[in-house]
């Protein structure tokens, strides 16, 4: 029998010394290459939760771009909250409210300065250009940010009504 070495779990934790770090978020559908997030349905439940974590102050969500088997997240959660715990209890509201399956865990990686920053920006915002599903990055309805979580602005969910994770 061969031996498969089993991968190594991520460390989401932030250094002592850094605070309220901001962070470039990944989150996988278990069943890859098949269109789960960009339906009608399930785009109303993740922005309308996305938009109540927003005005609750659980986190501050720049950006967040849908894809069909995966989503982008550019998002800060303050300096009492853990990232692992934000995100861990948004996953599992969101598998059982759309019935979607994730993939355990998430990917992170913490922007270190502005550089990093427009780097992933550019990075998230380009993802379904390059995937050829739109020309332009505008055409894209399953992109939101910040600005438009925080005013409720209603992109491609239309009136979201009250969904909301606890």
């Amino acid at each position: 029998m061969k031996f498969i070495p089993r991968k190594p779990r991520l460390e989401h934790a932030t250094p002592f010394w850094v605070s309220n770090p901001d962070y470039f978020i990944t989150i996988c559908c278990l069943r890859r290459g098949f269109n789960q997030l960009c339906r009608p349905e399930v785009v109303q439940v993740i922005f309308q939760s996305a938009h109540t974590y927003q005005v609750s102050h659980r986190w501050y969500c720049e950006l967040l771009v849908l894809m069909p088997d995966h989503m982008h997240l550019i998002l800060s959660v303050g300096e009492t909250k853990k990232i692992t715990d934000v995100v861990g209890t948004w996953k599992r509201w969101m598998a059982r409210k759309v019935g979607t399956q994730f993939q355990n865990g998430f990917f992170d990686h913490r922007l270190r300065g502005a550089g990093s920053a427009q780097e992933k920006w550019d990075y998230v915002n380009l993802n379904p250009v390059r995937k050829g599903l739109v020309s332009r990055v505008e055409d894209w309805p399953y992109r939101w940010t910040g600005k438009e979580l925080s005013s409720g602005s209603a992109n491609s969910a239309g009136d979201l009504g009250d969904v909301a994770p606890t």
